[in-house]
């Protein structure tokens, strides 16, 4: 059964005698169909995607243009090489005024007595920091740094009771 049914009639024109051919086309429509042309809805419909598509688009670069705002402040050293220590990183991030290293989750901590964070400057100045292991079996993770130093150029994880380096990594340029 068609849709569209044509019907030819014949009707005299108004100047002349002759007959004029109109062609008169009729739509059936059937009950679970709206009389809206169906081309007429497609187009509306990738309209609206269009449209939509343009919104999350923006939203997505708009994410992304965030992430890179947050990316430059974030700084990584290469990998800890030593005696005891080989393997994870650390992350240089700055959160309002506050200087916080982190170490990466593939960081393994050292079984020694005593290992203990320590930085070094452009300088060549060395600060021990706090211990690595906390007393509840746990480890400290990340630190904040004291405001007297003045930049890190290298992390190092130092056993203080043999007094030793276990494992050293390096920014690329002096941090903070």
């Amino acid at each position: 059964m068609s849709l569209v049914s044509l019907r030819e009639t014949a009707i005299p024109a108004k100047r002349d005698k002759h007959y004029s051919r109109i062609q008169f086309v009729t739509f059936r429509s059937f009950p679970n169909q709206t009389a809206r042309n169906t081309k007429t809805f497609q187009g509306e419909s990738e309209m609206k995607f269009l449209s939509s598509s343009r919104v999350l688009a923006l939203v997505v670069f708009g994410c992304l243009l965030t992430g890179v705002g947050f990316a430059q402040d974030a700084h990584t050293t290469n990998e800890f090489r030593g005696v005891k220590v080989n393997g994870g990183t650390v992350t240089h991030s700055k959160q309002g005024d506050r200087n916080i290293l982190t170490l990466s989750d593939d960081f393994k901590v050292p079984e020694t007595p005593d290992p203990h964070w320590q930085v070094v400057d452009s300088k060549g100045n060395v600060y021990t920091l706090e211990r690595l292991q906390a007393k509840n079996g746990k480890f400290n993770k990340s630190i904040t740094l004291p405001p007297y130093i003045p930049n890190v150029t290298r992390v190092q994880i130092w056993c203080a009771f043999a007094e030793t380096l276990l494992g050293e990594a390096s920014f690329t340029s002096p941090v903070m």
